[in-house]
């Protein structure tokens, strides 16, 4: 399951919040700089996962 972590930032009046970062949640453990594929998109782990 992938979703995204919240931030303190807010989006300026009229303008669309951008989310940089995720949380994802996994059976199988993973490590730093990998990447996963998820819905049809790839993302890269960056710095060490939280357990």
């Amino acid at each position: 399951m992938l979703q995204p972590r919240t931030s303190a930032t807010t989006a300026e009046p009229g303008r669309q919040a951008v989310t940089g970062s995720w949380w994802l949640f996994t059976l199988d453990p993973i490590a730093a700089r990998e990447r996963v594929e998820y819905d049809g998109r790839v993302y890269q782990v960056e710095g060490d996962p939280e357990r």
